[in-house]
């Protein structure tokens, strides 16, 4: 037997023993798997309405009044509606320079 031949098969042995016994220190303890949890509570029923607005005129005030009604529209459904809101000092017709602007936070 040549000394190349004889070498080939001592390489190719060693490897072997090296992979068997990486196979068997892997089979007697598994790899660690760090996990978390996470939860997601579903929400009961819908959000409360509006609890406040804040109107503001732009243009010249009249003599009437508006009242303003906020509804919350969301995947799950729409809140009951949050008013009266009262815009006090309406002009008689509400126009591009006439008109109020409403602001609210979402409950």
């Amino acid at each position: 037997m040549s000394a190349r031949s004889t070498s080939r098969r001592l390489a190719a042995f060693g490897l072997a023993l090296v992979v068997a016994a990486a196979a068997a220190a892997f089979a007697q303890s598994p790899p660690q798997v760090t996990a978390a949890q996470v939860r997601f509570p579903l929400a009961v029923g819908l959000p409360a309405p509006v609890a406040a607005a804040s109107i503001s005129r732009t243009g010249q005030p009249g003599p009437g009044a508006y009242y303003y009604w906020i509804v919350s529209n969301y995947a799950i459904g729409s809140t009951a509606p949050a008013g009266p809101f009262l815009a006090p000092g309406a002009p008689a017709t509400l126009s591009a320079s006439s008109y109020f602007t409403i602001g609210w936070n979402d409950p």
